[in-house]
């Protein structure tokens, strides 16, 4: 047997690669999971976000080092 035979007989046995490749939006048009899905907007920044962001700017650097860490730690949990 040469090289090409068992080559060609290797080939017959492997079994082929079968893709089941997806459309965009299949299946989610029917889906009632998903009926109810609204686009989330971000809500733009008044004056009064402005105020109150410069606001907890002064009083973390007012509060001193440790202080100032932690109210600076609980603000961005709380803006998360």
């Amino acid at each position: 047997m040469t090289l090409d035979e068992w080559k060609a007989q290797e080939d017959v046995k492997r079994a082929k690669a079968d893709f089941n490749i997806r459309k965009a939006g299949e299946g989610c048009s029917g889906d009632p999971q998903w009926k109810k899905m609204v686009v989330l907007t971000k809500k733009e920044k008044t004056e009064d976000a402005e105020d109150e962001e410069e606001l907890v700017r002064n009083l973390i650097l007012k509060a001193g080092p440790v202080t100032g860490a932690l109210l600076q730690s609980q603000v961005m949990l709380s803006s998360c």
